[in-house]
């Protein structure tokens, strides 16, 4: 299942980290781009989904510069 599968109808089903609280996260489409929406309760949250392939060249490029 790739990430772009995580819609509404079906989201990523989460807990928080002390495992109190279920939270949902899924892909969607705000003014013509992709965005993360987690929602927790009532809280809704729009993240940026560029913010998961910019983390990916982040954590690749720590790596390469912690090796060297």
């Amino acid at each position: 299942m790739t990430i772009e599968s995580r819609t509404k109808e079906n989201p990523w089903k989460l807990k928080t980290p002390p495992g109190t609280s279920d939270y949902e996260m899924y892909i969607d489409q705000k003014d013509g781009k992709k965005i993360i929406v987690c929602t927790v309760g009532k809280i809704v949250l729009h993240y940026d989904y560029r913010a998961i392939n910019d983390l990916n060249e982040i954590l690749k490029n720590f790596r390469l510069w912690g090796s060297q």
